[in-house]
């Protein structure tokens, strides 16, 4: 299991973990996350990796489709709820974990058939976005797909975080940094809503699901 230190200044931080994680836990796999695990699975397999894992409602997706998947989180209680979903439903054999933040964990060239990031590529600190982006483009095997969201410059998070913990994109910002991937699903959202724990919050957001081309 692969340790990475925190940063003395992040946008989620421990105090923000166990009402996430007791409101998130056992929750349905996210609709586009369910589109994407069933185009990735439908190719000729490959591994997974859920860069923030959460609860690992997502995780459960990918092993259910038969695909090993590295669940990747920097908290601890995150990658032992993940680890206990899999066990209870007989897939922990497909299951490995580390605990890294997500802007160092090492992302082989052409690994993964499906690289998953919900809602945890914006907590990256901006200075460390582009090395994580750039680690993710390569890691995408020739067909594989590619699902998560970025955060718009109006998102309530921005605002609320200290300046810098947090990444966001405008709408040409986004269709540029996918511009070496097919996108299968872009669409951004910008109003106000809810968070997974019931709290108001204005959301800016781009839901994306691209594919690198098949060789």
């Amino acid at each position: 299991m692969q340790e990475s230190p925190q940063p003395s200044v992040v946008a989620f931080g421990p105090e923000d973990l166990g009402a996430f994680l007791a409101a998130t836990a056992g929750r349905a796999i996210a609709p586009l996350s369910a589109d994407a695990i069933a185009r990735a699975s439908a190719g000729k397999g490959g591994m997974a990796i859920d860069l923030g894992c959460g609860a690992g409602n997502e995780v459960l997706g990918m092993l259910a489709a038969n695909m090993p998947t590295t669940a990747v989180d920097a908290y601890e209680e995150s990658l032992a709820m993940t680890r206990a979903a899999a066990e209870r439903v007989g897939l922990a054999h497909l299951l490995s974990t580390t605990r890294s933040l997500l802007e160092d964990v090492p992302l082989k060239a052409g690994a993964f058939a499906l690289v998953h990031a919900r809602f945890s590529i914006p907590f990256v600190p901006a200075v460390r976005f582009e090395t994580l982006w750039s680690g993710i483009q390569r890691a995408i095997q020739p067909g594989g797909i590619l699902c998560c969201q970025l955060f718009g410059p109006n998102d309530g998070f921005i605002a609320e975080r200290p300046s810098g913990s947090m990444n966001y994109h405008d709408a040409g910002a986004v269709r540029g940094l996918l511009s070496e991937l097919d996108i299968l699903h872009l669409e951004e959202v910008d109003r106000d809503g809810v968070t997974a724990t019931g709290r108001a919050k204005h959301w800016h957001v781009h839901h994306i699901i691209a594919q690198r081309s098949a060789l």
